[in-house]
């Protein structure tokens, strides 16, 4: 290559700094709502198509049914719907349950709290139960799963951490 070809290509690069090297295009894209292969539900949206046809997930809308939520890990690629010529997107939904957690302070009962998990989940981890222990608790044997048993009901074991003297 001569100089002049280098100088010409620094030149573009230059003029392109800061914008994104990937053509990108705005377009209406159909949703399409998943459960183990069948269609449950369309909806339309506007999104940003990559040079990879693919949408960020952060533009996939819910379903607005709270007996389902998108699962985790998808890659949202776009393709023509034969039905109707549209670009779409399958969105894969699970299907959730509604568990009880028992919650027990130095073994005596506190209460139950209701919380939705997949169908298909056996546990559940700490992070998922959103447990405020406001510094007076603390899980016992420092827990991080629990198991869901046949009753739908997760058993939360807490100890205190507050030392109370008696005089």
């Amino acid at each position: 290559l001569g100089s002049v070809n280098v100088g010409s290509i620094t030149a573009k690069a230059t003029t392109n700094y800061g914008q994104s090297a990937l053509p990108v295009k705005k377009d209406s894209v159909k949703l399409i709502y998943t459960y183990k292969g069948k269609e449950l539900k369309t909806k339309n949206t506007n999104a940003t198509i990559d040079i990879n046809n693919r949408i960020s997930s952060s533009v996939i809308k819910d379903m607005d049914d709270s007996n389902y939520r998108i699962k985790d890990g998808q890659t949202f690629n776009v393709f023509v719907d034969k039905r109707d010529n549209v670009n779409s997107v399958r969105v894969e939904m699970e299907k959730l349950k509604t568990v009880s957690i028992r919650y027990f302070l130095d073994q005596e009962h506190l209460g139950d709290e209701p919380i939705q998990v997949s169908e298909d989940a056996k546990t559940v981890n700490l992070d998922q139960l959103k447990i405020n222990f406001a510094g007076q608790s603390r899980v016992v044997n420092n827990q991080t799963v629990f198991n869901i048993d046949n009753d739908g009901v997760i058993r939360v074991n807490l100890e205190s951490t507050v030392n109370v003297s008696v005089i």
